[in-house]
């Protein structure tokens, strides 16, 4: 695999449906994904063992980490330690967003894969 990728040829990876993909690249210790999610689009409460990073490119996004709740716009960012409890929902026009996990987000290689397809990025 090449070292430079374009996330228009990552396939996104099915998280919670068609509402919420991931198109993902893992490095050794760590993964960095473009996140788009639909229109009101929920991610339901779960944590994971990753420590997770990420900011919001366009859109907005209503986080709640532990007992924090916030709405972000672009720029926004968030810092999601190991094993915390958190949710989101997108706002009203969706949301593209950039997380960053660590270590590498592998249990998301065995979730669907789709056929790549360009990002849909504001302005484009």
């Amino acid at each position: 695999m090449s070292y430079l990728v374009d996330f228009d040829d990552l396939p996104p990876i099915d998280v919670w449906g068609e509402r919420v993909r991931a198109r993902a690249l893992d490095g050794e210790n760590c993964t960095i994904a473009l996140v788009e999610l639909a229109p009101d689009a929920p991610v339901p409460e779960h944590r994971h063992a990753n420590e997770q990073m990420g900011t919001v490119l366009h859109g907005s996004i209503t986080f709640t980490i532990d007992d924090e709740t916030r709405t972000l716009t672009r720029g926004g960012t968030w810092r999601i330690p190991s094993d915390h409890p958190h949710h989101a929902t997108a706002g009203p026009d969706g949301a593209l967003v950039i997380d960053i996990f660590a270590p590498a987000r592998h249990d998301w290689d065995d979730l669907p894969h789709l056929a790549p397809r360009p990002v849909p990025w504001p302005g484009r």
